[in-house]
């Protein structure tokens, strides 16, 4: 039986590749005791196919094993005491260390701080207080020693040292240019640590860009500027904020968040010119996706599938939307990070 999962089938048709597809399976709700708020981000762990979701307003890191089947839910951490939250303030952004499954994480919690570093089993490695309101943070170096991290109100993303919980930063880009600058949310970097992708929100639509680092893993970013590719239909807050990344034949995809429009769109990124980077799949409608949060793929027995992080129903109910993707690639061509 299957406890959470409520299976659903349709169809969304491709906007550029003929072949590529999204069947929507259905939604995992998760247990009343995390409806207290929204699932702001989500990532998935190959090691044991499981979901890490931070939630927004409760403060929490859970883990969802067995998405497709009978869905368990476990709380990993609770950090609602590691910082004074300010009123409507949260967990915005994780990202899994594949090679060691920590999970790197960061919230505005309306004062200076709000990064942490999480084992796979919920210990708490860094607590960390840099000198800015985090909202994300990934991993910039195989040792895992460095990462990068965003911030609220800033136009610029910062690496860290974070084997102090200081977190001394080491480099900061230049400040970037409209339309891709403003509120930097969420962060998500390449396997080789040479492109950093971010999004940002502010008056003008939502937008996603790139770094891309020519010396990638020194942990360095001074001075370096941004490429923009891509903005969603509305301007929306750091809960609408997410993004994705995942490697499929060679290929990097951007998952796009768009809140105003109620869908996912895929982006194939041409990683020697992101401005060129095609759109080749919009993902979901206004019936399946009331308010979408976040985004990652994960393949399950063969397949690969996308999670989106919704609010439901329910002001406070925290959904978990599947679609299964096809038309990307072979399971063997890929990997994801």
């Amino acid at each position: 039986m299957r406890k959470f999962l409520i299976a659903a089938v349709a169809m969304i048709a491709a906007a550029s590749y003929a072949d590529t597809t999204a069947t929507y399976v259905g939604k995992i709700t998760l247990p009343a005791a995390y409806n207290t708020g929204f699932a702001a981000t989500i990532d998935f762990y190959n090691a044991d196919q499981s979901l890490v979701v931070g939630l927004f307003n409760a403060r929490k890191v859970v883990k969802v094993t067995d998405p497709l089947g009978t869905p368990g839910v476990t709380e990993l951490a609770d950090l609602s005491t590691d910082w004074p939250w300010g009123s409507g303030r949260g967990i915005s952004g994780i990202n899994i260390d594949q090679a060691t499954g920590n999970i790197f994480g960061g919230g505005d919690p309306g004062v200076n701080g709000g990064a942490f570093i999480l084992s796979p089993t919920g210990t708490k490695l860094l607590i960390g207080n840099p000198a800015n309101r985090m909202t994300s943070l990934a991993k910039f170096n195989d040792a895992g020693t460095t990462a990068v991290g965003t911030y609220v109100l800033s136009s610029s993303i910062r690496t860290y040292d974070v084997t102090q919980t200081s977190m001394p930063q080491i480099s900061v880009t230049a400040v970037f240019s409209s339309p891709w600058n403003a509120n930097i949310r969420d962060v998500a970097v390449s396997s080789d640590y040479s492109r950093v992708y971010y999004s940002r929100n502010g008056t003008t639509a939502d937008g996603y860009a790139v770094v891309q680092d020519p010396t990638p893993g020194d942990g360095d970013l001074s001075g370096l500027s941004s490429t923009g590719i891509y903005q969603a239909s509305g301007t929306n807050g750091i809960g609408a904020m997410g993004l994705g990344l995942w490697q499929v034949s060679g290929k990097e995809y951007l998952l796009v968040p768009d809140v105003t429009a109620k869908k996912v769109t895929i982006i194939d990124v041409d990683t020697s010119n992101p401005s060129a980077s095609q759109v080749v799949l919009h993902v979901g409608d206004a019936s399946m996706l009331s308010t979408i949060r976040d985004a990652c793929v994960g393949n399950i027995g063969g397949t690969n599938y996308l999670f989106v992080t919704d609010v439901g129903t329910g002001a406070s109910e925290v959904e978990i939307e599947i679609f299964q993707l096809s038309g990307f690639a072979s399971v063997g061509d890929w990997s994801l990070y």
